[in-house]
């Protein structure tokens, strides 16, 4: 399953946080740094779902804006390609 990621530029730093998955947050000095610190972010919010035994969401948030507009917004659109979680319950899913 891939989740939106929300990548905002904040005075000296960068912000993240995944709509789908409430208290899920990252921050990075630069692009790379928050997108690597995030996708940690999520791998351990999954993990936590599944040793408590809490279902994992399910993708709700959607993006509605291109590449190019998110960025005049301000906001980085988080990469087509990510890792997968591996072996968590409930099969192989990419985090995105």
């Amino acid at each position: 399953m891939r989740y939106a990621v929300v990548i905002e530029k904040a005075p000296g730093n960068y912000s993240a946080y995944v709509p789908d998955l409430p208290g899920c947050v990252a921050t990075g000095a630069t692009v790379a740094e928050v997108e690597a610190e995030v996708h940690d972010a999520i791998l351990l919010h999954l993990e936590g779902l599944c040793e408590d035994g809490l279902p994992v969401p399910v993708r709700q948030a959607r993006s509605r804006t291109s590449r190019s507009l998110a960025r005049d917004e301000g906001v980085q659109a988080w990469p087509s390609h990510r890792r997968g979680l591996g072996s968590l319950p409930g099969g192989s899913r990419n985090v995105a």
